[in-house]
């Protein structure tokens, strides 16, 4: 592969990054892919606000049909029901099931270790200044893109 584009090496990383988070979540038997744990746990940090599908397209950035595919198998997996929206009577909430909740409170802290595992064997060989300095660039690039 040409290095001459970086565009292609963000894709390879963000690859290399779930394959290795669906890893442990298969690991754990979670249940979940990456992506869809990454939707629990985005509902599990917001479970006291009102969350609607709309947001969660703006959080990911991923188009509707994606959103739509996630929260029908995570409704399928009785992760989560949808209940009318107190904001907006047209749409949607979503609500994280009790079980959910009690399952990932259960099994925040090995998620946690195995993030910051990931985040460990990700920055291996880099001095902090280097890691503060990536994680900034990756900041304005997203902004830059959006």
């Amino acid at each position: 592969m040409d290095k001459k584009f970086f565009s292609p090496q963000i894709k390879i990383l963000n690859t290399l990054i779930e394959k290795e988070l669906d890893k442990h979540l298969m690991a754990q038997e979670a249940g979940f892919t990456s992506t869809q744990m990454s939707v629990v746990m985005y509902l599990f940090d917001h479970r006291d606000e009102t969350i609607q599908q709309n947001d969660l397209d703006t959080e990911f950035r991923l188009s509707r049909p994606t959103i739509n595919g996630i929260i029908k198998r995570l409704v399928e997996k009785d992760a989560i029901r949808l209940e009318k929206s107190p904001k907006d009577s047209r749409a949607k909430q979503i609500i994280l099931q009790p079980r959910i909740i009690d399952d990932f409170k259960q099994h925040q802290s090995e998620f946690e270790r195995d993030m910051t595992n990931l985040e460990l064997r990700m920055f291996a060989g880099m001095n902090e200044q280097e890691i503060i300095q990536f994680k900034a660039s990756i900041a304005t690039i997203i902004k830059n893109m959006q």
